[in-house]
């Protein structure tokens, strides 16, 4: 399956880059901007995935839940990072993941201006472009370091640390921490969609994955089509918060 996932995101990446030329924006019910590129890719994968796994739920930004995700489902953000699309930025994805029993088992994400594709799967490593991506050390986060938070999170949490950096779309901040661009990321807000892909993979590389609590993170709790209504971590094992 995970090749499947491979060539969906990389005719997903190309329809992305050949529309771009032509894009219809408007904004949404909660003033975050959506194109009519969005809607075609989602609707892309939507009828691939239907075609390869008929049986499965499916919970996309676009379209919503369709069905349940708890025996087998897939969630995809067909362009996580829009207002950074638009407006010419190379810094946005798509990102495709897949569920089994209530765990993510698969997932990957296209940086398609970067010429980046990273696939994971449970228990099988992490790959970028091709080649393994090395194990991230434990450890602390000492203050030099880099890590993705929204600003609001501080008020939240107090001290965070390491330095704030923030690409604007979950994929990207993902993206440059399994590669260890960044040291940590703190999240909170997203749908699972936005992160699923990124989790798969994190945890492949020796990330850990915890609500900002402590608690573990437990993917079947946010696979229901609401938002992640809590501080969440993905941090180096030992780092602490």
């Amino acid at each position: 399956m995970l090749r499947e996932i491979e060539r969906m995101l990389r005719v997903a990446g190309s329809m992305g880059q050949l529309q771009r030329s032509s894009l219809e924006v408007e904004r949404k019910p909660d003033g975050t901007l959506v194109s009519h590129v969005d809607r075609d890719i989602e609707g892309y994968l939507r009828g691939e995935i239907e075609r390869i796994e008929p049986e499965a739920g499916i919970w996309g930004e676009e379209e919503g839940l369709t069905g349940s995700l708890e025996a087998s489902g897939w969630l995809l953000d067909p362009i996580d990072g829009t207002s950074n699309y638009v407006f010419g930025s190379p810094l946005w994805g798509v990102s495709i993941a897949r569920m089994e029993g209530g765990k993510l088992v698969q997932g990957g994400v296209f940086l398609p201006d970067l010429d980046e594709l990273y696939l994971g799967e449970a228990g099988a490593g992490a790959t970028l472009n091709g080649n393994p991506l090395a194990e991230i050390a434990p450890g602390p986060i000492e203050p030099y370091h880099l890590v993705s938070y929204d600003k609001s999170a501080i008020g939240r949490l107090g001290a965070i640390p390491g330095k704030q950096r923030y690409g604007g779309a979950f994929v990207i901040d993902g993206a440059w921490l399994l590669t260890g661009r960044l040291r940590g990321m703190v999240a909170g807000g997203e749908c699972l969609y936005d992160a699923a892909a990124i989790i798969v993979m994190a945890r492949e590389v020796g990330l850990q994955t915890v609500l900002a609590s402590g608690e573990a993170f437990n993917e079947l709790q946010f696979a229901h089509g609401k938002r992640i209504d809590r501080d969440w971590l993905l941090f180096p094992k030992g780092a602490g918060l």
